[in-house]
């Protein structure tokens, strides 16, 4: 009875979300491109404006370890059901549900590619992004390809391999019962810290906003339904902040994680309220759908700066009915994915 309650609300609220979501990101893309926002008559309160705008980049750390955390939440089978389930089914019923809205945004933006190509003839654009880059980018791959799909938070598919990537994990450990699932944590946090002992800045940079974050979120889920697992994680994740101290700004990471760790005891001792899980079903709900409309948004906004650069005139106001144009476009595969997830989460 609750979860259909947490279906009704995350539908209620699912639009407002969603357009709140690709608006700030809108705004901080422009405030990178611009340089500065002046809204009010007092400068303070633009430079405070701006701040946030700018620091609103740290919430993409906590979106990826949430979206690993409440997607897996959605699509992991009871443990009952992990030795009995066939894998054909297993798979079909989360990479079928999810990868249709994906892979149409990626067409679509490099359909839109194109089109500002030949329209403006911008060789630069073309050297980045070729048609070789479209079918990389469904199939998820990443590195090297091209500056618009190389970060993952510009591919919506790898959000899709990556979860089956976990699932397959999990499964088959469920598979093979002699092996300890915490094992597996530990091995992720240690290759992560050799990876941080061997990687230059940006290398490192990357992999901890998109790879581990989503990873740690699907660990956390997987590890943290019973109270000692719990205490076990919080240890490792908090000796993973330990070794990250001295790069403050890696610190952020892993916040969110403890807090996801802690959840259940936090939201036990909330007495007689059901707020937080109804939060806990909006989230889940929404986490895959605002990665497919955040992605235009970035893309316009790099269209924004190659105008400039070109000597192009755009105001701020067509950019963002631009943005909401695009947004729309994509309204239908985006809320049939959202759809899939709650219908999901009420079957498992």
């Amino acid at each position: 009875m609750r979860e259909d309650k947490d279906i009704r609300f995350s539908r209620s609220n699912f639009s407002f979300l969603r357009f709140f979501c690709m608006l700030f990101i809108f705004l901080h893309h422009y405030t990178m491109i611009n340089g500065h926002i002046s809204i009010f008559s007092s400068e303070s309160l633009n430079e405070h404006l701006n701040t946030a705008f700018d620091r609103g980049f740290y919430l993409n750390f906590v979106f990826f370890t949430l979206s690993g955390y409440c997607l897996n939440r959605a699509y992991t089978y009871h443990t009952d059901k992990l030795y009995t389930v066939p894998f054909k089914t297993f798979f079909k019923k989360r990479f079928l549900s999810l990868y249709p809205g994906a892979a149409l945004t990626i067409v679509f933006m490099g359909i839109l590619h194109y089109v500002w190509y030949f329209t403006f003839n911008d060789y630069w654009m073309q050297s980045n992004f070729t048609f070789l880059h479209i079918p990389a980018a469904l199939a998820g791959l990443q590195a090297f390809l091209t500056s618009y799909f190389g970060n993952s938070v510009n591919n919506p598919t790898w959000f899709v391999f990556m979860l089956i990537l976990c699932q397959v994990v999990f499964w088959l450990l469920g598979r093979i019962r002699k092996i300890d699932r915490r094992f597996v944590l530990i091995l992720s946090t240690l290759l992560v810290y050799l990876v941080y002992l061997t990687a230059d800045h940006y290398d490192l940079e990357r992999l901890l906003y998109s790879h581990f974050c989503f990873f740690l979120g699907c660990l956390v889920e997987y590890f943290s339904r019973t109270r000692k697992n719990r205490i076990i994680v919080c240890v490792i994740v908090a000796a993973v902040c330990i070794a990250f101290f001295t790069y403050p700004f890696y610190l952020m990471l892993f916040i969110p994680s403890l807090l996801i760790i802690l959840y259940e005891d936090l939201s036990a001792a909330v007495k007689g309220s059901e707020r937080i899980p109804r939060i806990r079903g909006f989230i889940k709900d929404i986490s895959f759908p605002i990665l497919l409309t955040n992605f235009p948004s970035i893309c316009i906004v790099n269209y924004t700066d190659r105008a400039l650069s070109l000597g192009m005139n755009y105001s701020s106001v067509l950019i963002l009915l631009l943005t909401f144009a695009v947004n729309t476009a994509l309204a239908l595969p985006v809320l049939m994915v959202q759809k899939k997830i709650t219908s999901a989460s009420s079957r498992y």
